[in-house]
Order: C-alpha cells, then sequence, then structure tokens
C-alpha cells in the first residue's frame, strides 16, 4: 500500500513505491461526453493486463482472472465515480502476490452502500456462494447487487479491504491476491 497524494483533484503515483516486482497502473478522468470511451478502454486494458502477467510468467489461467478482475474494478471506477473527477487502478506484484487497488472520488452514499456490502462479504467469507446468488435473485439496482466485487473475490480467492481516507468521498480498494 501507499501513501495517496493529489494534485489538483488527481491521484499523484508515488515517487517511492517500496520493493515491487511489476506495477501497471490505469488513471482516467471521467467526464459526460467520454463514458462510451472509458467503456471501450476497459476492454483493451483487459487485453494489455493480461498480456503483461502473461510476459512475467502467470499462466494463462491465472492471467485471465486476474484481468477479469481488474476490467470489473475499472468498470466500477468508471460506473461510479463522480463527473469531473479522476480513477486510479494500480497493480502489481509483490513476492508473488497480486494486489489491485483502486481509487476513485465518489457520492458519499456509494461509500455507504459499499462498507455494507463488504461486511455482508465478511460474514459470508468461507462461501460466497449463497450471497451472490441472493443477490442476483433480487437484484434491481446493480450498484446496490455488487454481484461484480462478490464475483472478483470468488474467482480471485482474493481479501478486499477498503482503506481509510483522509477525504469522505474516496473509495479506495485493495484487492491482494495470494500465490
Amino acid at each position: 500500500m501507499w501513501k495517496l497524494t493529489f494534485k489538483n483533484n488527481c491521484p499523484v503515483i508515488p515517487k517511492k513505491w517500496g520493493k515491487r516486482d511489476f506495477s501497471y497502473c490505469f488513471q482516467f478522468k471521467k467526464l459526460n461526453d467520454n463514458f462510451e470511451k472509458l467503456w471501450r478502454m476497459k476492454s483493451s486494458a483487459r487485453v494489455s493486463l493480461k498480456e503483461w502477467l502473461l510476459t512475467i510468467s502467470y499462466d494463462q489461467e491465472k492471467a485471465d482472472i486476474i484481468a477479469s478482475a481488474c476490467s470489473e474494478l475499472i468498470e466500477n471506477c468508471i460506473k461510479y465515480s463522480k463527473n469531473d473527477s479522476y480513477s486510479l487502478v494500480n497493480i502489481y506484484v509483490k513476492k508473488r502476490n497480486i494486489y489491485i487497488e483502486t481509487i476513485n472520488y465518489t457520492d458519499r452514499t456509494q461509500i455507504i452502500d459499499l462498507k455494507k456490502s463488504l461486511k455482508l462479504i465478511q460474514i459470508y467469507k468461507d462461501d460466497l456462494t449463497p450471497l451472490y446468488i441472493e443477490n442476483l435473485r433480487k437484484v434491481k439496482d446493480s450498484a446496490s447487487s455488487r454481484l461484480g466485487l462478490i464475483k472478483i473475490i470468488m474467482e480471485t480467492q482474493g481479501k478486499i479491504s477498503l482503506i481509510k481516507s483522509w477525504n469522505r468521498n474516496i473509495i479506495h480498494l485493495l484487492l491482494k491476491i495470494e500465490q
């Protein structure tokens, strides 16, 4: 994890990252008129990240799972970020473990919903399938269902946490995938 700093409402990647084997970062600004471009970017980011993971010696299946999880997290940043704000998605490998961090500005209600979802995920952590099925059955609003988040944790078998931020409108998530 790294210290979060901002310049002109934009998260800044620190100069000193610590000891990391590899890192890959996406940063983008959400505007009213670029939603479709960002949506297409998410697909190319997935392909690019998958190729990167294959290059650093991950097998095809693991690279697919991780690239899919990252694509889903990028999608969440695109959907739930405030307009005219920046998002950052940082993927890095440290001691063969993979970390995916997302940082984005959003509405306070999104953060409250996310905290509730993470509490439920923690309760069902040993088997998320019943929670996934329950949310799938009663899904009205895809934002509050958090099906994508549950799917990410199920597929990667990773651990997700919400990092406390100095700003009440920032979501800072960390997904750790142990190898």
